[in-house]
């Protein structure tokens, strides 16, 4: 699990026995970007909702296919973020993860700032630079 911002982190799959102890460490919100059946052998996002919710965690299912990135996806992910509760958002690596993080996030932080707490977290996103600023313009 890698530390985004305060209240962000990111992580490749997690399983259903790995979610009480994200509970004891306060998390509010997971994130799911993963389809099912990516891969064999990976637990389905039924079985994490239901023991989310056990834990009293919320689950987001905010489903992000490489190369699937859309401005509903930025959107929903940003008003979690704005929730500022602990939130860990995982994927088959990661990646996607803190991909959705940076574009939700570059709304109310400069690019390179972004850029930053990205490579902080032991990412690289720098391709996505010029996407980011010319997304960030956008949204004025």
């Amino acid at each position: 699990m890698f530390k985004v911002s305060e209240n962000f982190f990111v992580s490749g799959q997690i399983d259903s026995n790995s979610i009480p102890a994200l509970k004891a460490e306060s998390f509010k919100n997971i994130i799911c970007n993963r389809p099912d059946n990516e891969e064999p052998n990976q637990p389905i996002k039924t079985e994490l909702r239901f023991v989310c919710e056990k834990n009293e965690i919320n689950f987001h299912d905010i489903e992000f296919k490489p190369g699937d990135l859309d401005f509903q996806k930025i959107a929903i992910t940003e008003k979690i973020i704005l929730e500022d509760k602990k939130t860990l958002a995982y994927c088959r690596t990661g990646t996607r993860s803190i991909t959705l993080w940076a574009f939700a996030s570059c709304k109310n932080k400069e690019v390179d700032k972004v850029l930053k707490n990205v490579s902080e977290a032991g990412y690289d996103l720098s391709h996505l630079k010029d996407v980011l600023v010319s997304y960030k313009s956008s949204l004025s």
